[in-house]
C-alpha cells in the first residue's frame, strides 16, 4: 500500500520505517528540512535502537521524505503523527496536529477534479496516530474538513493509538500485544487491517485487533 506519514518525530519516524520494512511504499512528511535530509540519507534524527538500520535499508527505495504534501492524494492511507505536548493547565496542545490536518485536507482539495470525481465509497483515509482525547478527534476532523473544503466528503478520519516505549519502539511496533482501531466504517477498518496484515502474519496472527 501507499502510505504518507505526516510528522517525523519519535512516533512518525518509527511508524514510517516499520511500515516500509513491512513492504509498504512510504512517504514521510516533515516541516524540518534537516529531518527530511537525514531520513533520505538513511539516518534518524532521534536515537532509537534498530531505527537507523531500518532507515539505512529502506531510504531511497520504499521510504522517502519530503517537506511537501504533494503525495497525499495518491496515498491509500495518511497518518498524522504530530506531537501533542501538554499545556500549562494540563490540557493537550492540538495546535500542531490540527495545522497538519488542515494542510492534509488542502492537499486533498488541491487534487482538483480527480478528488471530486472519486468514488464516494473510496474516501481518503486519514488516521490519527498522535496522543489525543475524543474531544480532540472532533477538532482534528473539523480542521481536516476545513482544509479539504469541497472535497470534505471524500475524506474519512480514524484513530490508531500507539503503544511505543522509548528504547524499544521498533520492537514494540513489530511485536505488538494488540492493535487498536477507532473507525466509523467497515471500509476504514478493513483498510487498516490490510495495512497491518504483513505485521500480523509475521507475528503468527495471534495479535488481537480491537
Amino acid at each position: 500500500m501507499r502510505v504518507t506519514v505526516v510528522g517525523s518525530g519519535y512516533v512518525g519516524t518509527t511508524l514510517a520505517a516499520c511500515l516500509a520494512d513491512a513492504g509498504h511504499d512510504v512517504t514521510a512528511i516533515d516541516i524540518d528540512p534537516d529531518v527530511v535530509a537525514a531520513i533520505n540519507e538513511g539516518r534518524a534524527a532521534i536515537h532509537e535502537p534498530g531505527l537507523d538500520d531500518l532507515l539505512a535499508e529502506h531510504a531511497g527505495d520504499r521510504l522517502r521524505a519530503t517537506t511537501e504534501y504533494d503525495g497525499v492524494p495518491d496515498a491509500d492511507v495518511t497518518f498524522l503523527a504530530i506531537g501533542t505536548p501538554s499545556n500549562e493547565d494540563g490540557s493537550i496542545d492540538l495546535g500542531g496536529l490540527t495545522a497538519a490536518a488542515e494542510m492534509t485536507g488542502e492537499a486533498l482539495a488541491g487534487a482538483g477534479s480527480d478528488a471530486s470525481a472519486a468514488d464516494p465509497d473510496d474516501r481518503h483515509l486519514v488516521v490519527v496516530k498522535s496522543t489525543i482525547t475524543p474531544p480532540g478527534v472532533r477538532e482534528v476532523r473539523e480542521a481536516l474538513r476545513a482544509g479539504a473544503g469541497d472535497a470534505a466528503d471524500r475524506v474519512e478520519l480514524a484513530t490508531n493509538p500507539e503503544f511505543l516505549r522509548e528504547g524499544t519502539a521498533v520492537d514494540d511496533f513489530q511485536h505488538p500485544d494488540k492493535l487498536v482501531f477507532g473507525t466509523e466504517s467497515d471500509r476504514a477498518t478493513e483498510r487498516l487491517e490490510t495495512l497491518y496484515e504483513p505485521l500480523l502474519a509475521a507475528t503468527g496472527g495471534d495479535v488481537p485487533v480491537i
